[in-house]
């Protein structure tokens, strides 16, 4: 069948035919996507890091408020974290969000909170909040849940608030209920300062939740049911119910909205991280099915 003619391509490819993308990747640690100490004398192409923001000799200083520092790498996987390392100024409200800005994570140094900006609000108290101390702060994605965790590095002290995301199951009269948004962290990670004076970020990590997988499923809307499933009926969806019908680990990455070329990119910056026995692919509705990308998707 002719490329141009495919609405639907379904391929299931054994991960050998996709070693060149392996052999092309430094190694790094099972399970991590992207790891890198930030600082002036290492170069660091991958992050946009926007007007009156600067590597020091301590890490990248983000001073301007509302001019958020983007990691150019795209990610989908729905089992993943992002982790900073931080400093923060003591009137600092930091935000870490995706550049679809679908969620939104706060740390609020003056009110010694944290929160999601979800509608209402999902907020929490963090007392132990003290500028002198440095901080980790990790940002988790579960298929329909989000999580923001911020821990004290100093004494060991911890908060976590999170959210799911509960589909409103379909659009106008097919909607079976009013939903709850959280958002799927759609698509590039980004940081910055909401208001305040500084925000200090020495390492950023992206790191998959799962590795050496059995099955890791790629795709678009068809592949990402829980962006509109409600939670009660999400493990019914089709990738959840495959995954459990398989022997061993296994994970979806899926956008929807996206094409072959999206995909692929995606692929490029998470499976030969993660590594997996077998890959499938649910793609072709929305456009790029030429015979090139179509080639490179399986090569």
């Amino acid at each position: 069948m002719k490329p141009k003619a495919a609405t639907l391509l379904l391929l299931l490819l054994s991960i050998h035919t996709m070693n060149t993308f392996a052999q092309k990747k430094k190694a790094l640690p099972k399970g991590v996507l992207y790891h890198k100490i930030l600082n002036n004398q290492t170069p660091t192409p991958e992050l946009i890091i926007g007007t009156g923001n600067q590597y020091t000799g301590e890490g990248l200083s983000v001073n301007t408020p509302n001019s958020l520092v983007r990691l150019n790498k795209y990610y989908s996987l729905a089992e993943r974290f992002v982790k900073y390392q931080v400093r923060f100024s003591e009137d600092a409200v930091a935000v870490f969000q995706t550049d679809q800005g679908d969620l939104k994570a706060y740390v609020d140094l003056p009110n010694k909170k944290i929160y999601l900006g979800t509608n209402p609000v999902k907020e929490m108290k963090a007392d132990f909040l003290d500028a002198s101390h440095e901080y980790t702060v990790e940002i988790h994605r579960n298929y329909q849940e989000s999580k923001l965790l911020i821990n004290d590095l100093k004494t060991g002290k911890k908060a976590e608030i999170s959210a799911t995301m509960d589909g409103s199951g379909g659009v106008g009269r097919g909607s079976e209920g009013p939903g709850f948004f959280v958002g799927l962290q759609h698509d590039y990670y980004c940081f910055g300062l909401a208001s305040g004076s500084s925000v200090l970020i020495r390492q950023i990590s992206v790191i998959s939740k799962e590795s050496n997988l059995t099955l890791l499923l790629y795709g678009d809307s068809i592949t990402e049911p829980e962006g509109y499933f409600p939670t009660a009926d999400f493990p019914k969806s089709w990738t959840q119910l495959i995954m459990k019908k398989v022997k061993g680990r296994s994970m979806a990455s899926g956008r929807g909205g996206t094409t072959i070329a999206q995909v692929l990119d995606r692929i490029k910056n998470e499976l030969p991280y993660v590594k997996s026995k077998y890959v499938m692919v649910t793609i072709g509705t929305n456009g790029g099915n030429t015979e090139a990308n179509l080639s490179e998707l399986v090569e």
